[in-house]
């Protein structure tokens, strides 16, 4: 299963908004750009995979496949490949043929069966788009989120050390949203769920040139 990573300094000539809601402004740092392909042995029947491993669209499928603890089993959701214990990464994912998403990070051991619950109190810290409702951060209670326009090109940062998870429209240039700091306890990878009309491809970073 692919995955590349490709240790790259960011530049960050423009403010960034911090976990108050302030704009301030950040000084250089190194950060992994990861480019993740889903992990088929979590993903639950209905997510179709590409050949490639770069697309996850949804599908409604009727096969049985083998129970286990790593695979969702009611919900239309994958892992990422990637494992992060540690360090800071992000990675894109391209939203723009999706009306119905959910995307982000989440513990390796969440629970996925009727008992799933996507809040950062049971290691889950995601995004959803809604073609009803629109875009919300999937807090405690959902926080909506009002942008001047649909993210086509989304964005997710983790600061594993820092406890702090995030997400860039990355058309726009734009912070979308940023959770509160965690303390992370497990170990983290990327987090899809689809829903019918979606279609969420997984960027392959090129090359930035390694430090």
């Amino acid at each position: 299963m692919e995955m590349v990573s490709d240790a790259t300094q960011l530049q960050h000539t423009d403010s960034e908004t911090d976990r108050d809601g302030k704009q301030s402004q950040n000084s250089d740092c190194v950060c992994v750009t990861v480019s993740v392909t889903p992990e088929p042995d979590t993903a639950h029947p209905d997510p179709a995979l590409s050949k490639g491993q770069r697309q996850v669209t949804y599908r409604q499928s009727h096969k049985n496949l083998e129970a286990s603890t790593k695979r969702f089993s009611i919900f239309p959701c994958v892992l990422g490949c990637k494992e992060i214990i540690l360090g800071r990464y992000y990675f894109e994912v391209s939203v723009e043929n999706a009306t119905s998403w959910d995307v982000g990070i989440c513990g390796e051991d969440v629970l996925k069966g009727f008992d799933m619950k996507k809040e950062p109190e049971f290691g889950f810290w995601t995004i959803r788009m809604c073609e009803e409702d629109g875009l919300a951060a999937l807090t405690c209670t959902p926080t909506p989120l009002h942008l001047r326009e649909k993210p086509q090109l989304l964005r997710v940062f983790l600061d594993y050390e820092a406890g702090a998870v995030s997400f860039y429209n990355v058309t726009s240039g734009s912070h979308v949203f940023i959770f509160p700091k965690a303390s992370f306890w497990d170990t983290l990878k990327p987090f899809f769920q689809v829903y019918e009309n979606t279609a969420l491809f997984l960027l392959a970073r090129i090359n930035q040139g390694k430090r």
